[in-house]
């Protein structure tokens, strides 16, 4: 790839999500690491800039959903990821400023970041208990046939994959101090403080 030109790669982990979600495609727990040690390794052997979306979470404070970007699908609706197929807005009947400053995207900023943890970021595989419960706070709904899979039917499967992910990361995070989690929570509360005073 450096030698056809490319500078940069971003990497994406398989989601169960749209039709037929398959969890046997999904990196393991295990690999997921690995993955993310590979990363990392070919930024420090390489010229090229690679980035993994969620093995450098702690660089951005976790999930970025809602916060720092939404994802309008082809229908109009306002989900806060691409991997979120689920709304309460849509751009064909409300503002973009309201679905982004609606009770749905607001509730998901509350409780970001979703973990202590911020290689485990993600409120659909990491902390799935998370966005179960903001689903039915908030009424989000499925912007399409099949979103609710992730809801339904994968949910002892979903739930069985965030708890191993666990087991995985907690080590690895502790090695790595997490500080940046301390750092992050600390300068969100001066924000929001300086905010709304």
């Amino acid at each position: 790839l450096v030698e056809k030109g490319c500078i940069m790669g971003w990497n994406f982990l398989y989601m169960p999500i749209g039709r037929n979600p398959d969890m046997s495609l999904m990196l393991t727990p295990q690999e997921r690491n690995e993955f993310r040690e590979g990363i990392l390794q070919i930024r420090e052997t390489r010229p090229l800039f690679a980035l993994d979306f969620w093995g450098d979470a702690p660089l951005v404070g976790g999930c970025i959903a809602a916060k720092w970007y939404a994802h309008i699908n082809s229908e109009g609706w306002v989900e806060p990821c691409i991997f979120a197929h689920y709304a309460t807005h849509n751009i064909n009947t409300s503002t973009l400023e309201e679905a982004l400053t609606s009770p749905y995207f607001r509730e998901i900023q509350r409780r970001q970041p979703f973990n202590h943890n911020l290689l485990m970021p993600c409120m659909l595989i990491d902390n799935p208990q998370q966005s179960r419960e903001i689903m039915e706070l908030t009424g989000a709904r499925p912007t399409h046939p099949g979103a609710e899979t992730l809801f339904e039917e994968l949910v002892p499967a979903i739930d069985e994959y965030a708890a191993e992910v666990d087991r995985v990361y907690t080590p690895v995070w502790s090695c790595m101090g997490g500080d940046p989690l301390t750092k992050y929570t600390e300068a969100r509360k001066q924000r929001q403080s300086a905010a709304e005073g």
